[in-house]
Parts: C-alpha cells; sequence; structure tokens
C-alpha cells in the first residue's frame, strides 16, 4: 500500500510546486528610489518607489516626528528622525529614514539657468545656490537622470559623454527643495574615445586600502568612487587626457591621505596604487598600441533585437589583435526606428528594423548589424511560457487523476469490493 502511495505524493507535490512558482517568480521586493532624506519641519517630500507596485499602507515610526498619508507624502513636523514603512499588497515591504533638522530651513534652489545645450566631450558648470542665504545647510546635491549621457560630479560640473537628452537634479540639504536643468547633447562630427580604469589601493606595506573614497579630477571635471572590500575600484568612461588621482578617507575630508598624476591613454587600463607618505605612486598597465595596420572589424553584434525606448552599447575587436581601433564613422539606413552615435551607442527609437553601418574614415572596412525594434508590450515569449506551463499542468492533472482512479480500483479489487472476473463491484 505504501508503495502505492508515494507516486501520488511526488505527483501531488509536482502539481503544487508548478501552481506555485509562477506566483513565487512575479513577486518581488519592493523599494524606495531612496533610502534617506532630509527635511524641516513643515517641509513635504513625496516619497516614490523604484518600480511601480501598488502600496497598501504606509506607517511612520514616530507620527509626531513624520507624519505619512495613504499617497505615500511625508510631513515634517518635530525635530528628530522617523523611519517610513511601505507595505505592498503581497506584504512585502520598503523602509526610508526621515531625518527632521531645527534651524533655517532652505526654501528654493536658484539655478542660472534651466536648459543647456552641450555638444559630446563638452563640459560646463552648473551655477546654483541655496536660497535664503543664511539657510542652515547651503550645500547641494547633484544628479543625472541618465549618467551615460551627461555626468555631473559633487561640484555641479558636466560631462557630455553622448548624444541624447538627460534631467540634472540639484537638490539642497532638504530633499523638499530642488531644481532641475534639462541637458541636450548633441553628436560631434569626430569620435572622443573614453576608457574604463580598473584599481587597486595599498598601503606601502601591501595591506589593501578598503572603504576609501578614490577621485579622479581635472581642470574641468572630478568623479569619486570608493573602493570594495578588497581595495578595487573602477571608474568608466574616462576620457584621455591628465589628471589627479586622490585617495581620502571619507566624503567629508577635504584634505587627501595621498595624491598622484595620472595619464589616461586610449585603452583601458588596469591600475596598482600605493600610497607612500602621503603620496600615490601609480603603477599601471594597459595593452600596448600596437602600430599594424588594422585588417578587420568585428562588432560584437551583427542582429540585434531592443524594445522601444532602449538601447546597446557596440563595442569591437581588431585584427590583429594588437592593432588599434580606428576612428569609426556610424551610420543608420532609418533613423526614425534606430539611432546611432560615434560611440557606437544604439537607440531604438520606434518599432520596424533598420541597419546599422560601421566603418573606417576611408571607408575600406565597414560592419554592418541588423536592428529589430520592437515593442515592450510584446509578450509573445511570455504567453509562449504560459502556454507551456499550461500545458504541463494539463498534463499532471491528468496524470495524477488517472493514477489516482487505479489506485482506487485496485484497492477495492484488494479489499473484495470489485469481481475479480470482469472488474464490476461485488453484490
Amino acid at each position: 500500500m505504501k508503495k502505492r502511495i508515494v507516486p501520488f505524493c511526488l505527483v501531488l507535490t509536482l502539481l503544487l510546486g508548478l501552481w506555485a512558482w509562477p506566483a513565487a517568480a512575479v513577486g518581488d521586493v519592493i523599494d524606495f528610489t531612496r533610502d534617506s532624506f532630509t527635511l524641516y519641519p513643515n517641509q513635504s517630500f513625496p516619497l516614490t518607489m523604484k518600480k511601480n507596485v501598488t502600496i497598501a499602507s504606509y506607517t511612520s515610526s514616530d507620527p509626531g516626528i513624520v507624519s505619512v498619508n495613504a499617497e505615500g507624502m511625508v510631513k515634517a513636523l518635530s525635530v528628530g528622525t522617523s523611519v517610513v514603512t511601505a507595505t505592498d499588497e503581497q506584504g512585502n515591504q520598503a523602509a526610508c529614514t526621515v531625518t527632521v533638522r531645527d534651524g533655517t530651513a532652505p526654501q528654493q534652489v536658484a539655478l542660472e539657468t534651466q536648459s543647456v545645450t552641450l555638444t559630446e566631450g563638452e563640459s560646463y558648470t552648473l551655477k546654483a545656490a541655496v536660497e535664503p542665504a543664511d539657510a542652515d545647510d547651503p550645500r547641494l546635491y547633484y544628479s543625472s537622470s541618465d549618467d551615460t549621457i551627461v555626468r555631473v560630479d559633487k561640484n555641479g560640473n558636466l560631462k557630455a559623454l553622448k548624444a541624447g537628452d538627460a534631467v540634472i537634479t540639484v537638490e539642497s540639504g532638504s530633499a523638499a527643495v530642488s531644481a532641475k536643468c534639462m541637458i541636450k547633447v548633441t553628436a560631434k562630427a569626430g569620435r572622443n574615445f573614453s576608457v574604463s580604469l580598473n584599481g587597486t589601493l595599498y598601503s606601502v606595506a601591501g595591506e589593501r586600502k578598503r572603504n576609501v573614497i578614490v577621485e579622479i579630477a581635472n581642470a574641468s571635471e572630478s568623479f569619486e568612487t570608493t573602493t570594495d572590500t578588497e581595495g578595487k575600484f573602477y571608474f568608466d568612461g574616462i576620457v584621455r587626457g591628465s589628471y589627479t588621482l586622490r585617495v581620502l578617507k571619507n566624503v567629508e575630508d577635504t584634505k587627501p591621505l595621498a595624491s598622484g598624476q595620472l595619464s589616461v591613454g586610449t585603452r583601458d587600463m588596469n591600475l596598482s596604487c600605493i600610497i607612500n607618505d602621503g603620496q600615490l605612486v601609480i603603477l599601471y598597465q594597459s595593452e600596448k598600441e600596437g602600430t599594424e595596420e588594422v585588417q578587420d572589424i568585428i562588432p560584437d553584434k551583427t542582429t540585434l533585437t531592443l524594445e522601444t525606448g532602449t538601447s546597446y552599447d557596440m563595442s569591437f575587436r581588431v585584427l590583429p589583435a594588437n592593432a588599434v581601433l580606428p576612428t569609426l564613422k556610424a551610420t543608420t539606413d532609418n533613423d526614425k526606428i534606430a539611432a546611432v552615435d560615434m560611440d557606437g551607442h544604439i537607440t531604438a527609437l520606434s518599432e520596424g528594423t533598420a541597419t546599422v553601418v560601421f566603418s573606417t574614415a576611408n571607408g575600406r572596412i565597414a560592419k554592418s548589424c541588423k536592428v529589430t525594434v520592437i515593442s515592450p508590450n510584446n509578450n509573445t515569449h511570455s504567453w509562449i511560457i504560459i502556454a507551456v506551463e499550461g500545458t504541463v499542468l494539463l498534463l499532471i492533472v491528468i496524470l495524477f487523476f488517472v493514477s489516482y482512479h487505479r489506485f482506487k480500483r485496485n484497492k477495492e479489487r484488494t479489499e473484495g469490493l470489485l469481481n475479480p472476473k470482469d472488474g464490476r463491484r461485488a453484490k
């Protein structure tokens, strides 16, 4: 009897598992777009989520300091700290810490301009100030809606990286007070290569320096990152040129632990940096700049499918391997469907197909990529998965009932309830 029951248990387990799997796959952890911010009494700020989810409720850990309504609007009531928690319909939660400060509150962020047009590779400094001038916290915080188009550092210095539109948000010490500037970046005729810097920071004794700020800067821009637990740091999209590399203990420090000069070439670089008595010894190796003539250029994609509004950065390798990738010209046969810039950045604009061609200046080498743009609502792949799951589920249900029916008849036959000759129920 036990041997017969085991298959039914396995089938039932598979059935329940398959039923629960899609539900588990759909569920996701929710999160706020920011995990903390500062307000002053009587100021309000709307909470937003990273993903579009339905929030069932918001709660404040201390309603006397911060209140929050059903739409996620936070209002500062008194000085202190409170944690606002959002709970969605599935019971997932996200938390955000709100600090309410005392003193003269910022009332607005004054920007010199609300829109700027730049050319790829161009730099610009946003001029902004907190008003009133006697606000207790005059600091400003800058962020870009798309740092692959425009980067901004902590001082408001902009760097246009590729064609497109981005919004720079300038926020005061109070999240309730901010201003926005629209940045339009236009393509340029030439191609300005950028590189990635991968580095590891050591002390002179060989200890890896973790959780310190690494900053690179030149006359027009500065950018920073933090070393990880292995002392490694990473910068992307750095334009060739000379930079000062500084190491700071934390974001509040102005005096560096060490600094040194860095020359950024045309190839991605792997750096080893050693702090030595306040000086930064920079040892770096990059791929050798070959002098051989390029025989062929190989893009990483010859066909590409994108959803409207998304993009892809094409990369290339050259033959022979130690040759230098030359300046490439990029064109598209239908710029209403797919746009491409000189850095190989392909943007999907509308449904259809387009052919993107990358060629050398002399036209001797040309490589194409067929780009198919589909609607984000094209769920063909999802429907296939659902159909397969439904079919498997149906087969399992059928198998379960057939097996159960056989089991029941065998049980009745064993107990003498069925006639062994014709299989009918005994009278």
